[in-house]
């Protein structure tokens, strides 16, 4: 749930941010395609985000967790922008010279045409916020916890309770047997979105071109 909702709702976020500035609907398009390119290599800001999610009485919330992490993803908005910028501007001429809204614009003709970025971005995007444990172990006390993250701390508990001594004892075997089992665990639904969608993965990655073609 945590990870479907989120990768949606930043998805979304990052199109609508991302085709008025490859278009330049907006004033100082260009600046803010900038900060975006700054934001990839700026730190995240953790401790002033976690102390804003504390102050809202977010922490420990479905909430909190699901708001940070729907955060703009720089990444997602600078490859955006990039794909729509080669997608003809005379197309969006001509359909508003047929009467077709900016938003009409958007969803029939550029979304459309950025179908193929579109799905390398949500698959990237699902198994990063599937695979995060930091943000979670942050934004979560003892209630709440992700698939990964209740894997993670099993893990851990596991480990604390038989120790190793040496590399070669049972309690080294024992560890990774449980390491192994969790690490499986926590990919079986990935793997199997996977199998769902890896012609269409295929696909995109070469139209969108990743592969440098």
């Amino acid at each position: 749930l945590y990870t479907a909702v989120c990768t949606i709702a930043s998805l979304i976020l990052s199109l609508l941010i991302a085709f008025p500035i490859s278009r330049k609907y907006i004033p100082a398009s260009g600046f803010l395609y900038v900060l975006f390119l700054c934001g990839l290599f700026l730190p995240s800001g953790l401790i002033p985000t976690f102390q804003m999610v504390l102050n809202m009485g977010l922490y420990d919330t479905k909430l909190g967790y699901m708001l940070v992490m729907t955060g703009v993803n720089a990444t997602s908005v600078f490859f955006f922008t990039g794909y729509f910028k080669s997608i003809p501007r005379e197309l969006d001429e001509a359909a508003s010279i047929d009467g077709a809204s900016q938003l009409g614009i958007f969803l029939k003709i550029n979304l459309r045409a950025a179908t193929p970025a579109t799905i390398v971005v949500f698959i990237f995007s699902l198994v990063w916020n599937w695979n995060e444990t930091t943000l979670a172990d942050t934004y979560f006390g003892k209630s709440l916890v992700t698939l990964p993250l209740a894997l993670q701390r099993f893990r851990d508990t596991f480990t604390r309770m038989y120790p190793v001594v040496d590399t070669q004892s049972i309690e080294a075997q024992l560890n990774q047997g449980v390491e192994m089992a969790a690490a499986v665990l926590s990919i079986i639904p990935l793997l199997l979105i996977y199998v769902l969608v890896e012609r269409k993965l295929i696909e995109s990655i070469d139209k969108s071109g990743i592969t440098g073609e």
